[in-house]
């Protein structure tokens, strides 16, 4: 009845394959555009395909508003196709496991003690995949200025190294040498303890469909500092929830950290907001709720 695909790969194949089967339910979820940071033949394929999806479905859902009007502004769907729905994201924030009233001082001990961080220390963390286009390269560069300022200062890494868009081998040896960086390695399936250790966030992407780390982080009451892009607009509150700079721009970056580092007060301030933020627009079973009251009003329109 319903052929629901995300990826562009799972929606250029799915919606072929559903359009050819007869399906008359094809929903293709955009929860980015892998366009967006490229160049030449490359970007000329991925537009084709992602635009080739959008027409093969019925109805295309977009993550976040920012995107949507990026992929309308490109040509990539027509905009009476293209929704988003309520606020955006691609499945929520669950409110109970990302608590900070649960997750708390215990776990920050525990993840302190597990990586090898002071109690006392400032944490910053970074939380994703570890490859150029998350701006791993301009975060080093502010981290490489805010380790001097700071001298109780300490930077978490919560992802892997990737091979596919990688970072300098400089930057991998810099981070592995660092004896005040951390780095996780692999996946970490206890993420609520991680948050629950660290006092700011950071996101320096070049491309974010929505940007799930942004909406965790406000959900445990971190403050979290993000680039100015689509998704990020979104999943951020520049000055209520969190700190917006510009994208490819090491000195915002730093500044944007040393604003919230020096000032526990607002970091507490924009925490509280954050939840608050959460909670009235991304909460799972909100997002939840939405996608299944699409579901009911698609198939009773399209089998009556």
């Amino acid at each position: 009845d319903i052929i629901h695909t995300h990826t562009p790969k799972a929606g250029l194949l799915g919606m072929i394959a559903a359009s050819l089967a007869g399906v008359k339910v094809r929903i293709y979820t955009m929860n980015g555009l892998v366009l967006m940071t490229r160049r030449g033949w490359r970007r000329w394929l991925l537009t084709f395909t992602e635009t080739l999806a959008c027409a093969r479905a019925t109805d295309v859902f977009c993550i976040s508003h920012s995107l949507r009007k990026v992929a309308v502004d490109l040509g990539v769907c027509p905009a009476g196709k293209i929704r988003t729905l309520g606020y955006g994201s691609s499945h929520g924030v669950d409110l109970v496991k990302f608590n900070p009233e649960v997750r708390n001082a215990k776990d920050r001990v525990l993840i302190r003690r597990r990586y090898g961080i002071p109690q006392d220390a400032l944490l910053l963390a970074y939380i994703g995949r570890v490859i150029r286009e998350k701006g791993i390269e301009e975060l080093v560069l502010a981290w490489r200025t805010l380790r001097e300022e700071f001298a109780d200062l300490r930077l978490l890494i919560c992802g892997d190294f990737e091979a596919g868009d990688p970072v300098s081998p400089e930057t991998v040896t810099f981070l592995r040498s660092d004896g005040r960086v951390h780095l996780t390695g692999g996946f970490v399936s206890d993420m609520p303890a991680i948050y629950a250790a660290i006092d700011v966030g950071v996101m320096p992407s070049y491309r974010e469909g929505f940007g799930n780390v942004a909406v965790e982080c406000a959900a445990m009451k971190v403050p979290i500092v993000a680039t100015r892009i689509p998704g990020c607009l979104d999943s951020v509150q520049d000055g209520v929830t969190g700190v917006l700079v510009e994208p490819h721009d090491w000195l915002a970056l730093a500044q944007g950290l040393r604003y919230l580092l020096k000032d526990p007060e607002l970091r507490r301030r924009l925490g509280e907001a954050g939840r608050q933020f959460a909670a009235a627009r991304f909460s799972e079973r909100r997002v939840s709720e939405l996608l299944a009251a699409e579901y009911r009003r698609l198939l009773s329109v399209r089998h009556a």
